[in-house]
């Protein structure tokens, strides 16, 4: 269930890292929805990637970990509701994460 897969973005896609080697890097075109599941794990909803890849869609998984100090899931849901608003399916409260 856990992986370690890591999870970056910036103006130019979506970077997918395995033990610090780049394996993925997707432009935004690429991703097909950004979506909440209804599966929780300690009162935290699990959110999803759906991305059109050349063999077909690839599904990333995780559980964001905002806190205080790392506000990187926040940033890049609200730089994809701004910028691509009909790919996030869901809403995101950053100090609610279960909702």
């Amino acid at each position: 269930m856990f992986s370690a897969e890591r999870y970056y973005f910036n103006s130019k896609g979506i970077f997918i890292f395995r033990a610090n080697q780049l394996i993925h890097h997707y432009q935004f075109d690429d991703l097909i929805a950004l979506k909440k599941m209804s599966v929780t794990v300690n009162n935290r909803k699990y959110w999803f990637m759906r991305i059109h890849t050349p063999n077909g869609q690839r599904y990333y998984q995780f559980i964001p970990k905002d806190t205080i100090f790392n506000d990187n899931f926040t940033q890049f849901y609200q730089f994809l509701k701004t910028n691509y608003p009909t790919k996030v399916k869901g809403k995101w409260h950053r100090w609610f994460a279960g909702i």
